[in-house]
């Protein structure tokens, strides 16, 4: 028969003889398998516990930021307007004071404004896969995007825990000045 044949030469290929005097299929040693699976499994599992311990970080209740006696809050900041991804300039970073009435913003270029705090409409950071920081609306200026941290802010690289607290820090921010007297978004009075 013509198919047994061809299945028993195809075996006869398949199978050589090892060293043991065994039968053996040719190709990759076991042992190569087995360090690569291992290897495989192992950067798997780190992955999980890096994005496991971000989850854990981004889901977790922001902390009070930890005001002076005269409750003024101290951040170094990053403003965008709303829907731009990127900045680098110089002007884009500065220092955010947040006093009990007012929000004022100090850049690295040397440009200051001052904002009540009643007039700002406030939206929270987005979530974990969300752009960083919150998004708040300046009256006649309208819509940014606002990143804090309580040590500066990287401008060229990303760090993965840096990033968990500044969106932390972040989130803290705004229900400190949504308590403080701000508007969440969507609920601005009409003028």
């Amino acid at each position: 028969m013509v198919g047994t044949a061809g299945v028993s030469g195809a075996v006869a290929v398949l199978t050589t003889t090892v060293p043991d005097g065994g039968v053996g299929t040719p190709g990759a040693d076991p042992g190569i398998v087995l360090g690569i699976l291992a290897l495989a499994g192992a950067a798997v599992l780190a992955l999980v516990l890096v994005f496991a311990v971000i989850l854990v970080v981004q889901l977790r209740p922001p902390g009070q930021p930890v005001a002076g006696p005269d409750g003024v809050l101290r951040y170094q900041g990053h403003l965008l307007p709303a829907g731009r991804l990127l900045s680098l300039s110089a002007e884009t970073y500065g220092q955010v004071t947040v006093t009990p009435y007012e929000l004022i913003w100090t850049g690295d270029t040397g440009q200051v404004w001052r904002v009540p705090i009643p007039a700002l409409v406030v939206r929270p950071p987005s979530g974990l896969f969300g752009l960083p920081g919150m998004g708040i609306e300046l009256p006649g200026v309208g819509a940014w995007r606002l990143q804090v941290s309580d040590r500066r802010i990287n401008r060229f690289a990303r760090n993965s825990f840096k990033s968990a607290r500044e969106a932390r820090l972040t989130r803290a921010l705004s229900h400190t000045l949504l308590a403080r007297g701000a508007y969440p978004a969507g609920a601005r009075p009409a003028a």
